[in-house]
């Protein structure tokens, strides 16, 4: 197998029978042989700074999103148990659940306001510290369904 470049650096590709087949007299007059490493980089450039930006803004946003669900999902279950805990009707695993879920609930909010700092990074966006997600928070996956759909 062999590679070949011309001098506008177009890659092509010969195999053993190509050339064994006379394929060489095909390709262009201007074309050396080139290494493997030399083809792969042809054929495989470097993201341009424009799909980086586009890349890292993608990650930027997805994190955002997942971020606010989070804040959104802990803040509507702190104030149900907290509702629970004000009309007399928790339960003990209630009251458990709370200070680990305002605890979670912080951890977002620091998540999500450093998220907010990232593009304001000096290598933004070739070079990026990302925070560290929460580990903890609702589960999102869960959704709700009509009592007759069930």
């Amino acid at each position: 197998m062999s590679y070949f470049k011309d001098d506008a650096g177009n890659c092509y590709f010969l195999s053993a029978e190509d050339i064994a087949n006379g394929g060489l007299s095909l390709l262009p007059a201007d074309c050396v042989a080139i290494t493997d490493e030399e083809a792969h980089a042809i054929q495989n450039p470097p993201p341009t700074p424009q799909q980086i930006l586009a890349a890292q803004s993608a990650k930027l946003r997805g994190l955002v999103q997942l971020a606010s669900a989070q804040k959104a999902a802990l803040a509507n279950r702190i104030d149900d148990i907290e509702f629970s805990i004000a009309d007399g009707s928790s339960t003990p695993a209630d009251e458990t659940e709370l200070p680990d879920r305002k605890a979670q609930s912080t951890a977002w909010y620091r998540f999500s306001s450093a998220l907010g700092r990232v593009s304001a990074q000096a290598g933004w966006p070739v070079t990026v510290t990302w925070p560290v997600q929460p580990s903890d928070g609702m589960d999102l996956s869960v959704s709700a369904t009509s009592p007759d759909t069930v």
